[in-house]
């Protein structure tokens, strides 16, 4: 299940032109009492700053990568107006926390989120960007008693025991897709990045159940340049078998704001930081 969305440019371009992309994490809105450093009321305000900046600046797209609220339906008509004031095109991941509504309304979460399908590309200038769903396989994502519920406790009881309850798993039908985008990429000789809410690396607790088995996938194609990802409020980085893994700090904690905006060049990776988020510039090595 997906829909692949065509950018302006040709996908073959030899000298990529440079552009942008703003980055947002877990916004995590909820009328609720803060919580350690989880500012849950003022997840409004910080996402209507970070619109406002993000509107100032040249970006072809702006992607929140997962957690966009952090429990509730009601949830989604409070922060959704906001995020849909963003004059560029704008799109959102799946994260574990989206699904924290009624049973009922959990297969209506894609939509209303406005999203084509859990996962998806776009191209844009050169280069190919996949939003992956790591919620396929999920203790929480699916109605509980659901076909789909039934088989993600089965995989996560085989595979992943000991993982928490609130990760995910990139299923096989996915995970098949996501082979045939890259080897695409590959052909095209496009570069990839990808976008999911949980991280592959560095190994923290927070990755993917089948982190291992995802990373060996997208490290066999040489289109791959970029994993970035939410989840992990804290940040992190790591590099790994030349893909730069990227985790974006979370909006939700604290006072101060946390986002990004990445300048996407020939030869490099530019994540400038705004609040809390720390810029770096992660070089482009031939794979």
């Amino acid at each position: 299940m997906y829909l692949v969305l065509f950018g302006l440019a040709s996908c073959a371009a030899t000298t990529p032109e440079p552009f942008a992309i703003g980055l947002i994490a877990d916004c995590q809105f909820a009328d609720a009492d803060t919580a350690g450093v989880r500012e849950y009321r003022l997840a409004p305000e910080k996402l209507a700053a970070c619109v406002d900046d993000l509107n100032g600046r040249e970006l072809a797209f702006v992607v929140h990568l997962g957690d966009f609220t952090d429990r509730d339906w009601s949830s989604f008509e409070v922060v959704a107006p906001i995020f849909d004031r963003l004059r560029a095109p704008h799109h959102h991941v799946l994260g574990n926390h989206d699904f924290a509504v009624a049973d009922e309304r959990k297969p209506s979460v894609p939509a209303r989120m406005g999203m084509p399908s859990p996962w998806w590309s776009l191209r844009e200038r050169g280069w190919r960007f996949l939003v992956l769903d790591g919620n396929d396989i999920s203790l929480g994502a699916h109605p509980k008693g659901s076909p789909r519920d039934v088989a993600s406790r089965a995989w996560r009881a085989a595979h992943a025991p000991n993982e928490p309850e609130w990760g995910g798993a990139v299923g096989d039908e996915q995970l098949a897709w996501l082979d045939r985008e890259l080897a695409a990429a590959d052909a095209a000789h496009e570069r990839a990045i990808l976008f999911c809410h949980y991280p592959l690396r560095p190994a923290s607790g927070h990755e993917l159940w089948n982190a291992d088995a995802v990373l060996a996938l997208v490290a066999s194609h040489p289109s791959t340049a970029a994993w970035i990802n939410g989840h992990n409020h804290d940040g992190a980085y790591a590099e790994e078998r030349g893909i730069h893994c990227v985790t974006i700090r979370g909006m939700l904690d604290g006072r101060e704001n946390a986002y990004a905006v990445l300048r996407v060049l020939p030869d490099r990776l530019e994540l400038v930081g705004a609040g809390r988020q720390p810029s770096s510039t992660l070089p482009l090595a031939g794979r």
